[in-house]
């Protein structure tokens, strides 16, 4: 009697066990408590610079993080001037993930558009450019190429005469930005002579640079923050006098310098 109590017990504890397996408790035989998603402690990069005009560049990304479960799929993405996403993924779980850049695509800045990891329960956190900067992540990878001007390249000499003017090329990124078109976008703003002077080609170039246009690097390109610090900066204004009032909320770029460095590398040079 007492052996046929205990094989009840038995039984009745593997019948429990079987049961918290089917809804989900436990997996390969131990109690399963993780809900929370991987956690990014920190990103290094080698460099966030590169000069693609001799030869191929990689930049190496090496990550931090932790969770209870093992990490099992990471992603980073990256967006050129252009607006191509350029990513690395591991489905191993990778820390270390290298992205190589050639002088066949774009120059310019490069955002960090997020990092997603997920592990093995499928506990996903996906790190935005906002939640990146509070590791002290770089908002964009700069890739450099000898000054010279291919496919995605952009500069604010908008109508493209070899030099960036305020009541030309500031006048023409302030009115697309209102959303002007047509006659009313380039009337008396195209230089005489300028290689790109109808408004077709105009509202192409500037819709496609329109992330070059966020100077103040708060994700969104507007008239009286963006347009306004561009027309200050070809009319030589510089420190407060360039940035008062002008600076959107939320911005990366929100100091005199940052704005003045980030126009500076966007604007033709003898």
């Amino acid at each position: 009697m007492k052996l046929l109590g205990l094989e009840m017990a038995r039984l009745f504890l593997l019948g429990c066990v079987a049961f918290l397996i089917l809804i989900g408790f436990y997996e390969d035989g131990f109690a399963v408590t993780d809900v929370e998603a991987p956690v990014l402690l920190s990103v290094t990069l080698d460099q966030d610079t590169v000069d693609v005009s001799a030869a191929p560049q990689t930049i190496i990304f090496t990550l931090e993080a932790s969770d209870e479960s093992p990490i099992s799929d990471v992603e980073i993405l990256l967006r050129s001037p252009g607006g191509a996403n350029k990513s690395s993924r591991s489905r191993s779980g990778s820390l270390i993930h290298e992205f190589t850049f050639t002088s066949d695509e774009p120059s310019g800045e490069w955002p960090i558009v997020f990092i997603a990891l997920t592990d093995s329960l499928g506990n996903q956190k996906v790190y935005t450019s906002s939640l990146l900067g509070t590791l002290s992540v770089p908002s964009t990878i700069t890739v450099l190429d000898d000054g010279s001007c291919r496919t995605g390249c952009f500069n604010f000499d908008v109508d493209e005469n070899l030099e960036a003017e305020p009541l030309t090329d500031g006048l023409l990124v302030i009115r697309h930005l209102f959303g002007f078109s047509g006659d009313a976008l380039i009337s008396d703003a195209v230089t005489v002579g300028a290689n790109r002077e109808s408004s077709e080609a105009i509202a192409k170039y500037l819709t496609e640079g329109n992330l070059e246009l966020d100077i103040d690097g708060n994700g969104k390109a507007e008239p009286l923050t963006d347009g306004l610090l561009l027309i200050r900066y070809l009319y030589e204004f510089s420190g407060d006098s360039l940035i008062k009032g002008a600076i959107g909320a939320g911005a990366e770029r929100d100091t005199a310098e940052e704005v003045e460095a980030y126009i500076k590398e966007r604007v033709p040079t003898d």
